[in-house]
């Protein structure tokens, strides 16, 4: 597959993360993972809002949102300010759930496994209610090690 269609195909992908971004959509209940959710996201909210000059709608529960069109435009434009990383934005957002986390880990805001830690509150909150499911630990561990590694080709290149 040639690069200018994986670029292309890459973007795309991004792009459906500007209305569906794991961090505009907080649980509705239980009242305890809304909160953790609230303080583990709204400040990586805030920052981006402050960084990018916009603010996103948020929600509770799973009703699509869609961003407003200056949101929209400053995410196309940070996804095209990162082309030369855009294997790795794609990668991480994928693993994430969220351009702006993976956003952060680019702009240095935050590291990586910290940005994995906050987009696994609800699952974590789970294992606190129901106990760990070895196939969901071991698909976690591996997706931890395939972020860490893509970390490291990353520092590689500097």
């Amino acid at each position: 597959m040639n690069n200018n269609i994986l670029y292309s195909d890459w973007c795309r992908d991004l792009r459906a993360f500007i209305h569906t971004d794991l961090l505009y959509y907080l649980a509705d209940s239980p009242p305890e993972l809304t909160e953790e959710q609230r303080q583990g996201w709204e400040p990586m909210l805030a920052w981006a809002e402050n960084r990018y000059g916009v603010t996103f709608l948020r929600t509770q529960g799973v009703m699509p949102l869609t961003q407003p069109e200056a949101v929209q435009k400053m995410l196309e434009a940070a996804i095209e300010e990162n082309q030369e990383n855009i294997e790795l934005l794609y990668r991480l957002t994928r693993a994430f759930g969220s351009l702006i986390l993976a956003l952060a880990v680019l702009e240095k805001r935050l590291d990586a496994a910290e940005a994995f830690r906050l987009s696994r509150l609800d699952e974590d909150f789970q294992k606190r209610a129901w106990g760990v499911d070895d196939e969901a630990e071991a698909r976690e561990k591996a997706i931890l090690a395939d972020i860490q590694m893509m970390m490291a080709g990353l520092s590689g290149k500097a």
